[in-house]
């Protein structure tokens, strides 16, 4: 269909492709065609593994390859793409998604309760809504019970503050 002509042309333009940032910009339409258009994840993250050997620090791409890794239910794959977004990407709303991602990944794919309490303390740090001080503009309160595994350790449900999405 249309658009598996699409990303033939782009795969064009790759082959022809000299510049580093040419390349890494014609990888990253491809990945969404091929993820977003075409349902093929595996291809998608063909393209984003491609990116990430023109620059491995891409922030676009690792967090794209964050949400194919959890849709495939790679959990290996998941942590080893959330511990390299932890290092790269340094503003603190990112680092509270992250750590959030991570503290949910050991406690309930690993059954890591420990790994998982210090992402979750790393988020607090981070984050003091989550604690119960003045939640950002925007968030609403949302009762999460404890993680699988951690009842005994958590005392009751905990609220936390989530980010509300704007409706577009």
């Amino acid at each position: 269909g249309m658009w598996s002509a699409l990303a033939d042309v782009i795969e064009r333009r790759l082959e022809l492709a000299t510049a580093a940032g040419e390349k890494s910009a014609l990888l990253e339409r491809l990945a969404k065609v091929w993820g977003d258009r075409l349902m093929d994840g595996e291809a998608a993250l063909r393209c984003h593994r491609q990116i990430l050997d023109i620059d491995p620090d891409h922030p676009i791409t690792l967090k794209s390859m964050q949400k194919l890794y959890a849709d495939k239910g790679d959990d290996d794959a998941l942590m080893v793409n959330l511990l390299r977004q932890a290092e790269v990407m340094s503003e603190a709303g990112e680092q509270v998604r992250i750590h959030a991602s991570l503290g949910t990944l050991y406690a309930e794919a690993f059954g890591d309760n420990l790994a998982a309490i210090a992402h979750w303390q790393e988020v607090l740090s981070l984050e003091p809504a989550h604690r119960g001080g003045a939640p950002a503009e925007g968030a609403v309160p949302v009762l999460r019970p404890p993680p699988k595994g951690m009842e005994g350790i958590a005392t009751g449900p905990t609220t936390v503050f989530v980010q509300a999405k704007k409706v577009s």
